[in-house]
């Protein structure tokens, strides 16, 4: 006989999130990898830390909209996504941070669309860089 063993979560998204002492435990913050589903209304406060996000924040639920605060944030890379779906718009994202806000990388770091309209990037940064090969999927030139 043969048999295979699928642990109980394949198949199965990640659950959603929203602790930044849980992605960023210590006095420094290392570069957050991987995919995180955050709650809807999710502010995840990661204090006065310079954060680098080389892995995905998006929006657990379609249309929901969450907020980043943080000394810092970099995308190296990284994304932020909270998309819509059909007549559902994509939520808004909110990135408050006291000091810069970069994002590096190509493709849409930014992603707020959808087919009934999109939501939006909303910054309050001392200054805010972009350096990117493509426009984000919000962007309006």
């Amino acid at each position: 006989p043969f048999g295979v063993f699928l642990p109980a979560t394949w198949g199965r998204p990640a659950a959603a999130e929203c602790s930044a002492s849980a992605l960023c435990p210590g006095a420094t913050c290392a570069p957050i990898s991987g995919t995180h589903n955050l709650t809807p209304g999710c502010i995840l406060d990661f204090g006065a830390k310079a954060v680098t996000l080389i892995g995905v924040f998006q929006a657990d639920v379609t249309g929901a909209s969450f907020e980043v605060r943080a000394g810092s944030l970099t995308l190296n890379a990284g994304k932020l996504k909270s998309l819509g779906s059909g007549s559902t718009p994509g939520g808004d994202i909110r990135v408050t941070v006291t000091g810069a806000f970069s994002m590096t990388g190509s493709g849409p770091l930014v992603d707020a669309s959808a087919g009934g309209g999109g939501g939006g990037l909303f910054v309050t940064a001392a200054s805010f860089s972009v350096c990117s090969r493509s426009q984000p999927r919000w962007w309006r030139s």
